[in-house]
């Protein structure tokens, strides 16, 4: 039998428990005095133009911290985990004592106007988010991640400092095991990309589009990424030096390499990526004999992309696009599975690059298509007729490359054509007659030297043109001439000889024939008479 002193203690101990969790939960944990007092600190390196931290201060309805604007508290202890002072117009410089939150988690200061470097007593520990994008920031990368080297281990999962004014190279971050999600776009880093980068194996977004990067871009900068599913690395001067035989960790859904040299083939690793994907490799030196349309019919979005479009994909954005049938054409999609998804591209760019061979009549099946730029390369051959199935085209560019032929009549069919060049080709013969078509600028068709007709001059008229049956004419006057003749005289001696048999067969027409005839002389002697005994009178007359 249970001890019943046993059972009293159990339940002794319950009802202490209890009643403590009770009287916790009623009490409001309010933020720690020494971090109020460091906000407070943080508040007056601020330049506020707005007030935006008005609710910041020391009177009796502002002593917790916990309730100021963009402040967060953890609710059990009381200490400042989060702090978002995102587009509050802040000036100046990030504040030293910014440090002294050592909890602090999360912190967001993007979209304000804050210059200077970023302080070393910024690398906090426990930081699992830093957001300074879209600032006036500047200085050495190398600098902010080795002020990271006090921490035994670093939380930080993701940095964005983009749109800043950083200089100098991308840092060796092998240390930051656990980082996610990493922004430096936009800033002015013009050193090269240290392959420490390729050791983040939780790394799944990497941005560092349009700075001045320079130097070789290895298979070492990728061993690790197994998780990389976004990589933005286009407007730098970067090198792709990777092995035909080499095969990615990673399957990307969102690969801009534009204005790097991946050429002069077609990188074999790309052609591994068998997800959704929106690839821009435009002006990335690539001089293929004809279009990898394998790879391309498996891209749910090929653009060897330049800008998004409408409601495509937006370059700026930090992750996938929810939008389904969002395409940066540029090669995706297989035949037999994707079929469908290919019909839901939007933009294709393929421009700047040194693309030969004709244009693929598969590209006019893609009839979602909104924008098509493959202009720039070394494209031959005639444009297709069947592009007169894009009846969603507004954008397109088929400029600077070496296209022969007539403009096809069925482009006239395209009416919602918003922009158009056909520059710079060898396209020869009339302009179609379209609304469209007339409407654009003559610089649309500049550089075509036998193109003609509107809005260019109009075609000079030959002497084929202006008499084109002369031959033909000559010809039809010569056997009009010798018809005429020959139908005449038959015509004549026909009724010639009949008359004639007439009168010889029968007795009574003859009588009648003769009679007239005999009637008609009287008539005709008469009047001859009569008017020449009226001229013998008038000449008597006169005389």
């Amino acid at each position: 039998m249970v001890d019943m002193r046993f059972l009293v203690a159990c339940v002794v101990l319950w009802v202490h428990y209890s009643c403590g969790a009770l009287a916790i939960s009623n009490t409001t944990v309010k933020c720690r005095v020494k971090e109020r007092l460091s906000l407070l600190s943080l508040k007056r390196g601020f330049v506020d133009p707005r007030g935006c931290l008005s609710s910041w201060g020391s009177s009796e309805n502002h002593t917790d911290c916990c309730t100021w604007n963009g402040v967060s508290c953890d609710s059990r202890t009381g200490h400042v985990d989060a702090l978002d002072l995102s587009y509050y117009s802040l000036e100046g410089n990030i504040p030293l004592n910014l440090g002294y939150l050592s909890r602090l988690q999360t912190l967001y200061l993007e979209g304000n106007q804050l210059e200077g470097g970023i302080p070393k007593s910024l690398a906090l520990c426990n930081l699992t988010v830093l957001d300074l994008s879209d600032n006036s920031l500047s200085g050495q990368l190398d600098e902010f991640v080795a002020s990271f080297d006090q921490c035994g281990s670093i939380s930080l999962q993701n940095l964005d400092l983009s749109y800043n004014c950083f200089t100098g190279s991308v840092p060796n971050f092998s240390r930051f095991s656990v980082l996610e999600r990493l922004y430096l776009s936009d800033n002015q880093l013009n050193g090269t990309v240290n392959g420490g980068i390729g050791l983040l194996s939780k790394l799944q977004t990497l941005d560092i589009a349009s700075n001045f990067l320079h130097g070789i871009i290895a298979e070492t900068h990728f061993s690790r990424l197994s998780q990389l599913g976004y990589l933005d690395m286009s407007l730098n001067n970067l090198e792709f030096k990777i092995s035909p035989d080499w095969i990615p960790p990673f399957q990307l859904f969102h690969i801009h390499v534009r204005s790097c040299k991946l050429g002069p083939g077609f990188p074999n690793w790309l052609r591994t990526q068998k997800s959704d994907l929106s690839l821009d490799i435009s002006n990335a030196e690539i001089s293929e004999s004809g279009f990898e349309l394998k790879f391309v019919r498996r891209l749910n979005s090929i653009k060897f992309f330049t800008d998004s479009y409408g409601d495509y994909v937006d370059p700026n954005n930090r992750g996938p696009s929810s939008t389904e049938d969002i395409a940066t054409l540029v090669w995706k999609g297989k035949v037999s599975k994707y079929q469908s998804i290919l019909r839901l591209v939007k933009s294709i760019d393929l421009s700047c690059n040194m693309l030969m061979g004709e244009i693929p009549s598969e590209l006019m099946d893609l009839v979602e298509l909104v924008a098509l730029n493959i202009s720039r390369n070394m494209l031959s051959g005639k444009i297709p007729a069947t592009i007169g199935q894009l009846k969603s085209l507004d954008f397109l560019d088929l400029s600077r490359n070496h296209l022969s032929g007539r403009i096809p009549s069925e482009l006239s069919q395209v009416d919602r054509l918003g922009v158009m060049d056909l520059s710079h080709n060898n396209l020869s013969g009339e302009i179609p007659h379209g609304t469209q078509l007339q409407s654009f600028d003559p610089s649309a068709y500049e550089g075509n030297a036998h193109l003609c007709g509107a809005p260019l001059p109009k075609c000079p008229t030959s002497p084929t043109q202006d008499h084109p049956n002369d031959e033909n004419s000559e010809e039809d006057e010569q056997i009009f001439g010798r018809g005429f003749f020959i139908s005449s005289s038959i015509g004549l001696g026909t009724g010639f000889w009949g008359i004639c048999s007439l009168i010889f067969l029968s007795k009574a027409f003859r009588y009648a024939y003769f009679r007239l005839m005999s009637g008609i002389h009287d008539k005709v002697y008469v009047i001859v008479a009569i008017n020449v005994a009226k001229l013998r009178r008038w000449r008597r007359g006169s005389t």
